[in-house]
């Protein structure tokens, strides 16, 4: 297993461009062949590579911009610092650029999936506050004091 993460995601999701520190980190599973990831403390029944931050927003990273790449901590000497969001100066823990393999990675399908539903949800909740309010206005009386 191995320490990952970012130091600041592309998209600003804490919506102030004054801040460049929003950083998030993750654990990668090695399993003989391939590395996988898992939310640290995000866990996810479909099982690794299924996380909130995949496909998006890893896949729109930038490999070897420093504030913006995702990278794995090392124990070996690799002549590239893990950033630390925390203590930006700090350039003592060794770290590996894995933005590509984030980027060449297949999309699940799972977190968009996921995403579609919600979408779907809220467009069906809305379509349905809008006829309420239509039929209200058409009547004068709302659906809920009909109902009573």
């Amino acid at each position: 297993m191995r320490f990952a993460g970012t130091p600041s995601w592309v998209e600003d999701r804490r919506g102030s461009p004054d801040e460049r520190f929003n950083n998030h980190n993750w654990v990668e599973v090695f399993d003989g062949r391939s590395w996988s990831f898992t939310g640290a403390c995000e866990y996810n029944t479909a099982g690794l590579n299924h996380t909130w931050f995949f496909p998006q927003p890893a896949k729109g990273q930038l490999p070897g911009n420093h504030w913006h790449a995702i990278y794995a901590a090392s124990f070996r000497h690799t002549g590239l610092p893990f950033p630390l969001a925390w203590s930006p100066d700090d350039n003592t823990v060794p770290g590996v650029d894995v933005t590509q393999a984030y980027l060449d990675a297949p999309d699940a399908g799972a977190p968009t999936a996921v995403a579609a539903a919600a979408v779907a949800a809220a467009q069906a909740k809305a379509a349905a506050a809008e006829a309420e309010a239509q039929a209200q206005a058409a009547t004068g009386v709302s659906a809920h004091q009909g109902a009573i």
